[in-house]
């Protein structure tokens, strides 16, 4: 059975023909939605993109049939692990992927974007638009549209119908199941063309039970072939953050909600028979919130025999404790980051972090006393900064003999 929606079509003399689409709202003929193909453009950073991991898992589970064109990685790329690079090198011919993906027939296409994939992102969708069938749906997600969704469906609506907002796992689910009715849909905002207005539904409330959700489908990816393994699995053990850095735009959510150090074991289990992995990355950005959480992680890793390297990407300096760095060190853990983020105490305070820096000086010794690698990071640029206060954290950094990545402060509305 069809369902029918108002929505946007760019209308064009030829499927080949990119620019000047002029926009007419007309019924939009939406078939039964079997097969959807997500997107993860090119981007600075490699890696697995985790969110579209677990939206493939969800929509799989559901007999949904879910392709992953992984425009930001390939199998060379993977193979040494995630890092940052901003020359951008490997993965420039995504067209081939696109295209690959297009002779597939999706019924919906989504595409994860962050600010600095963004560009890419709508290049990669006017791509999409110039050769897939007219009926197909465009969504949106990421970082960049939750944080600003109204702002980025006004000047797109003519490439997407829908922005979701937030975790997307229950609402790209909601949203294929209504379809023909989006307004009862949580956490999505579009543009109704037979009214001619932007809706922003009601907020979806956030998953409380992560272990509820099902492991991340990597087996999807293009990028990704299980014969050959994994280098580095990236995983998340828990999300959001109760803290109120003024740096942070507290984008997904001040409720921290953690995952049970069985149910993470259970995953690395699975991953390890899958993908051959020598190391994995817990992306969290508490990782140690909550203190007996993460020494039950570390015991587990001891007892099942894990026998894996693995790295923190996230770990404050007040949530430690010298019993959980020594079982850090006993259970494998390679390397910790921590956020200093600034060294000069005249200007700290303005960053809230709601640690002082004895406590983060006292948690670097004690990571530095059981010889765990450790990377900190810092934000130049924050409130009252100056010159004079980049020197004094760059002598703090000297005085703890640690590495820093260095951020630059970017203020969002």
């Amino acid at each position: 059975m069809e369902n029918v929606f108002f929505l946007g079509i760019c209308l064009k003399s030829n499927k080949n023909e990119k620019d000047n689409c002029k926009m007419k709202p007309v019924k939009k003929k939406i078939g039964k939605i079997g097969k959807v193909l997500l997107i993860d453009p090119k981007g600075f950073g490699s890696g697995l993109n985790l969110g579209l991991g677990y939206l493939a898992a969800s929509l799989t589970k559901n007999g949904y049939k879910v392709k992953v064109a992984d425009c930001n990685n390939d199998f060379d790329r993977l193979s040494s692990g995630p890092k940052i690079n901003f020359f951008i090198t490997g993965v420039s011919e995504w067209h081939q992927k696109i295209d690959k993906a297009l002779a597939w027939e999706p019924d919906l296409i989504g595409i994860s974007i962050n600010s600095f994939s963004l560009d890419n992102s709508i290049e990669i969708i006017r791509y999409c638009q110039s050769l897939a069938e007219e009926e197909v749906v465009y969504i949106a997600g990421g970082p960049h549209v939750t944080m600003f969704r109204k702002e980025f469906l006004k000047k797109n609506k003519d490439l997407f119908d829908f922005a979701v907002v937030g975790e997307g796992e229950e609402t790209i689910l909601d949203l294929i199941r209504n379809i023909s009715n989006p307004r009862k849909v949580k956490g999505i905002v579009f543009y109704d063309y037979k009214k001619k207005t932007f809706v922003e539904t009601a907020t979806r409330p956030l998953i409380a039970n992560l272990d509820s959700l099902p492991f991340p489908n990597f087996g999807v990816f293009d990028s990704v072939d299980p014969k050959k393994g994994l280098y580095n699995y990236q995983m998340i053990s828990s999300r959001g953050c109760p803290y109120k850095c003024v740096f942070c735009n507290h984008l997904w959510s001040s409720k921290w909600r953690a995952r049970s150090p069985e149910n993470i074991t259970r995953e690395i289990k699975e991953i390890k028979k899958k993908y051959s992995i020598e190391s994995l990355t817990f992306w969290d950005d508490n990782f140690t919130l909550d203190i007996a959480r993460a020494k039950k992680i570390c015991d587990l890793f001891i007892s099942e025999r894990l026998n894996l390297k693995y790295y923190l990407a996230g770990m404050r300096a007040d949530r430690v404790d010298e019993d959980l760095v020594k079982k850090l060190k006993e259970s494998g853990c390679q390397g910790i980051s921590i956020g200093i983020e600034d060294g000069d105490p005249k200007t700290f305070p303005f960053v809230q972090k709601g640690e002082t820096a004895e406590q983060i000086e006292k948690t670097v010794r004690l990571i530095q006393k059981y010889k765990i690698p450790l990377l900190t990071y810092m934000v130049t640029g924050l409130i009252n900064h100056s010159y004079n206060s980049f020197l004094t954290s760059l002598e703090f950094i000297k005085k703890l003999d640690v590495k820093a990545h260095w951020s630059i402060a970017f203020p969002f509305p």
